[in-house]
């Protein structure tokens, strides 16, 4: 079964139903150019770099409004 963008084993060996995937051009040619960049490995990086740093820092500022609510067993005198 080949799937999208996977490229045919082609060697003429006992695996020849073994599939691999097409390395990714790691930059687009631009929205405007009617390019997704998402298909695009370092475009694909910079979004999950971004989502993981906005992901990290809103779970931080979560779990220190929660800790400064009087959780800490000082306050319990």
């Amino acid at each position: 079964m080949r799937l999208p963008g996977m490229a045919p084993g082609g060697h003429g060996g006992v695996d020849d139903d073994v599939q691999s995937y097409r390395p990714l051009k790691a930059t687009s040619e631009g929205v405007w150019q009617g390019d997704n960049p998402l298909h695009f490995s370092l475009p694909l990086l910079i979004l999950q770099i971004c989502l993981v740093h906005a992901v990290t820092r809103g779970l931080a500022f979560g779990f220190r409004r929660s800790a400064s609510r009087g959780s800490s067993p000082r306050s319990s005198k």
